[in-house]
């Protein structure tokens, strides 16, 4: 890490959105769990939607080897769940970002400065798991292996936030985080971070 706080040589910012409903947040809480276990520092901003059911919903996770003092400006990878999740954030993506959808319920337009990666989260939640309700798992597993968080991290948060709800669902999930493992690997994703690195932070890094 740099000594300067206004001088990072990893900082970079996730945007996961889609419809309340999806599990949006619950699969951009996991992941910023993750990186915060990590040396990293992480912050989250989180829009809830408007109606009482669905709607618009997001949340973004910044990380950087250093204090953060602010959400951020660009965002540099977006996951968008939905066509909604994509209207209302691909206009804040960086000209060299990557966009990460779901080609079933996506139809983006043509970015020449965006990088777009189509991922069917919700084919392969229903071909591995037997419940689309487990997409947002898939997404789970797919960042970990974009940025590096090992497989065994990914499976205990899943464990630690659904182990109550039942083995039954516990099991799709953790069927679905390995499904969304297994896609970027079969498919030779570019790697774009390795957050397993170095020390576990401390408990107020969150």
């Amino acid at each position: 890490m740099s000594s300067d706080p206004f001088v990072s040589e990893v900082d970079f910012i996730i945007r996961i959105a889609g419809e309340a409903g999806e599990g949006v947040i619950s699969c951009g809480e996991l992941f910023a769990k993750a990186a915060s276990r990590t040396q990293y520092h992480v912050f989250t901003f989180i829009t809830y939607p408007a109606e009482m059911k669905g709607g618009y919903s997001m949340i973004q996770i910044r990380v950087r080897d250093n204090t953060i003092y602010s959400l951020g400006s660009k965002v540099d990878y977006l996951v968008a769940f939905n066509q909604r999740g994509y209207d209302r954030s691909i206009e804040d993506v960086r000209p060299g970002g990557v966009m990460y959808y779901d080609p079933d319920t996506v139809s983006p337009a043509e970015h020449e400065d965006i990088y777009c990666v189509p991922v069917p989260f919700t084919r392969i939640a229903k071909e591995k798991s037997g419940s689309d309700r487990s997409k947002n798992a898939v997404v789970q597993g797919l960042l970990g292996y974009l940025f590096g968080v090992e497989k065994k991290v990914s499976a205990k948060l899943l464990t630690e936030r659904y182990g109550k709800k039942g083995s039954v669902l516990l099991d799709k999930n953790l069927v679905a985080l390995e499904a969304g493992f297994a896609f970027g690997e079969e498919q030779k994703l570019e790697k774009r971070f390795k957050l397993s690195a170095g020390p576990p932070a401390k408990d107020n890094y969150m």
